[in-house]
């Protein structure tokens, strides 16, 4: 994430809260913004998903910041870590989607098939 201070609160975040404000201030905010819109979708979701959760982040993130003096100017969101196991029942499951839509559409290539060769 890139930020900077508000220039008006530089001195009152220093004095009020030290020069570990990024500790004390930011970092809880990026870790419960995270995890609350990551519990909107399954880990299985992310991929299709990944975009709207990305921006949504981004701009929690940035309205809860903007109270405190700090001004996001942008926010990344990359590098999840998912167990080996977990990331291969992800992949599982979108290779079983995937066979499912080969199946279906297999299935009506061979209807619409048979049914031209019924009109010949």
């Amino acid at each position: 994430m890139n930020y900077r201070i508000n220039g008006d609160s530089a001195s009152n975040i220093y004095k009020d809260v030290g020069r570990n404000y990024a500790d004390i201030i930011i970092q809880p905010i990026v870790v419960a913004v995270s995890k609350s819109e990551m519990a909107k979708y399954s880990a299985d979701q992310f991929a299709e998903n990944w975009e709207t959760m990305k921006a949504s982040i981004g701009k929690e993130i940035t309205e809860r910041l903007s109270g405190s003096g700090i001004n996001v100017t942008e926010v990344s969101v990359t590098d999840f870590d998912f167990k080996p196991e977990f990331q291969a029942s992800i992949e599982a499951k979108q290779r079983a989607v995937q066979d499912a839509l080969r199946a279906i559409s297999e299935k009506q290539t061979t209807i619409t098939q048979s049914e031209a060769r019924a009109l010949s």
